[in-house]
C-alpha cells in the first residue's frame, strides 16, 4: 500500500470531527478514511478514533452505562445518541419560539387524489 496515502489518511483521521446532526455522514467518512490508514475496523486505536471525533455531547453519552465494548456498539449508540439530543434540540426550539417540535414526520404517500386529498379524507 501506499505510505503517503496511509500517512495522509492517519491525519486525516486525527483531525477528523463529527458535526452535528451529521452522525451518518461522520460515520461513512471515518470508515472509509479508517481503511485508506491500513486500520480495521475492530482496531482498539481506531476505536479510540471514532470516539475522539465525536461531538462532547455524544461522546459523554455514548460512555455513559453500559459502555460499548466493540466498534457496531459504539456506532449503535452514537447513532442513539445524537437522534436523541437532536430531537431534544427540536423540543427546546419548539419551546422557545421556534419551530413547531414534530418529532417524527413520515413521508408523505402520493393519494391518487392529487389536491383533492386533505386529512382524514377532508376537501381542502
Amino acid at each position: 500500500m501506499d505510505l503517503q496515502k496511509e500517512n495522509r489518511a492517519w491525519n486525516k483521521l486525527e483531525n477528523l470531527r463529527m458535526k452535528f446532526p451529521e452522525i451518518n455522514e461522520y460515520i461513512a467518512t471515518f470508515k472509509d478514511t479508517s481503511c485508506d490508514a491500513g486500520y480495521t475496523i475492530t482496531n482498539p486505536e481506531n476505536m479510540q478514533f471514532f470516539l475522539k471525533g465525536l461531538l462532547r455531547g455524544v461522546l459523554a453519552d455514548v460512555l455513559c452505562a453500559p459502555i460499548p465494548q466493540t466498534y457496531q456498539e459504539m456506532k449503535t449508540k452514537a447513532i442513539e445518541c445524537t437522534n436523541a439530543q437532536q430531537m431534544m434540540s427540536n423540543i427546546m426550539s419548539s419551546l422557545t419560539g421556534g419551530k413547531p417540535f414534530r418529532p417524527f414526520q413520515p413521508a408523505r404517500q402520493p393519494t391518487g387524489q392529487g389536491s383533492q386529498g386533505g386529512w382524514r379524507g377532508q376537501q381542502q
